[in-house]
């Protein structure tokens, strides 16, 4: 007989999917009449803390809807190659070396009938980490070349940027080592564009732990919330690929035009009076951009509206059909001791402790839907 697979479809609110899947195991959330069926009390032994779930997604509709986001000029090793700069040790601040035209030709590098001079991933690692200390440190990490995603940092203002943070929070992209070409000037040296760019989705996984930035600040309250009596499980999420996997990125072209692009896009310009210039005229004034990108802010405003939205879905209402609450246990002889259940006692204040500054703020909003909680989920 052949597998089932659960998977994971990314056309619709795949938010409220990933949230079924670790609470209850299936797609779809139970109706009221099925709540309090003993199928979704959990074990109480020590091992089924660790308990999982697979679910499936489809590579190339994840890449179409969500990886192709991938912003290659926040990958230090392309801001290297964008810069034309040797990566710097320790000892050095800021940028190293420059790469010149005979560093490129020392690596193997020789120009082409367009005038262009094209590296392998190889090559360029020796062109660019060639230092005893620089290659100790980061070299196996630019030969692997895994890319780090970070949703809650990528196209902030998008209408599905909650929903990529919720459910994949940071995705790792592997980058195709053998296809990747970087392409520079003959005649300059001057680092052009990447060719043949390729990335494959690597696995993940969703559990409310994380140590990261805004997940590891706002996932211990939302499990809280969204799990009070600790039935949820790790949901592994794996892909299914296409051939190799691979799924090109950006149509497989990276020029120096798209970095600085990118960079405008995302960072603030230093504004620098010209020679003679007169201070109140505003054209007397150049806009220089850094030349590596600012990390966007994340758009808590979106993201918790987000949250809103998936706390109106049936997903984690644990009332049955009476308008009931339906409390957990394990499969042992359970103590139920007043309004605690295991991950919150619902006559208490949710715990905030793990969240601090300005992102308390953003939750104060957010806070009379946890009051509602208490009282109706």
């Amino acid at each position: 007989m052949a597998e089932i697979k659960n998977y994971l479809t990314l056309t619709g609110n795949y938010a409220e999917q990933i949230l079924s899947y670790y609470l209850w195991g299936q797609m779809k959330p139970p109706a009221p009449t099925e709540i309090a069926d003993p199928k979704f009390i959990r074990s109480g032994s020590d091992q089924d803390e660790k308990a999982s779930l697979t679910v499936y997604v489809n590579a190339d509709d994840y890449m179409l809807r969500i990886g192709h986001n991938l912003p290659l000029a926040q990958q230090r090793m392309f801001q290297y190659f964008f810069n034309n700069k040797k990566a710097a040790g320790e000892k050095t601040q800021g940028w190293d070396a420059e790469i010149t035209l005979q560093d490129i030709l020392n690596v193997g590098g020789f120009s082409n009938e367009q005038g262009e001079i094209k590296l392998t991933h190889e090559q360029f690692l020796e062109l660019t980490y060639k230092s005893e200390e620089v290659k100790h440190k980061r070299y196996d990490d630019a030969a692997n070349a895994e890319f780090i995603a970070n949703q809650y940092y990528i196209d902030t203002n998008s209408d599905d940027y909650w929903m990529r943070g919720f459910a994949f929070g940071s995705t790792k992209l592997k980058l195709d080592t053998n296809k990747i070409r970087y392409v520079f000037n003959a005649k300059t040296g001057k680092a052009l564009r990447l060719e043949n760019v390729y990335v494959k989705p690597q696995e993940d996984n969703f559990d409310f732990i994380s140590n990261d930035g805004l997940a590891g600040q706002v996932n211990p309250i939302l499990r809280q919330i969204m799990d009070p009596s600790g039935i949820g499980r790790k949901v592994e999420i794996r892909f299914d690929y296409t051939d190799d996997g691979y799924v090109k990125l950006n149509k497989g072209i990276y020029t120096q035009e798209d970095y600085r692009s990118y960079i405008q896009k995302v960072s603030v310009p230093t504004l620098i009076l010209k020679e003679h210039g007169d201070r109140d005229n505003p054209d007397d004034w150049d806009s220089i951009y850094p030349d590596k990108p600012s990390v966007e802010k994340v758009n808590y405003n979106k993201y918790f509206q987000g949250l809103k939205s998936l706390y109106q879905s049936s997903v984690f209402d644990f009332r049955n059909e009476e308008n009931k609450v339906v409390f957990f246990g394990t499969d042992r002889d359970d103590e139920i001791e007043s309004y605690k259940a295991k991950n919150l006692i619902l006559n208490k204040n949710i715990n905030l402790s793990s969240i601090e500054g300005a992102l308390k703020r953003w939750w104060a909003d957010f806070y009379y839907d946890l009051e509602k909680l208490k009282t109706h989920k």
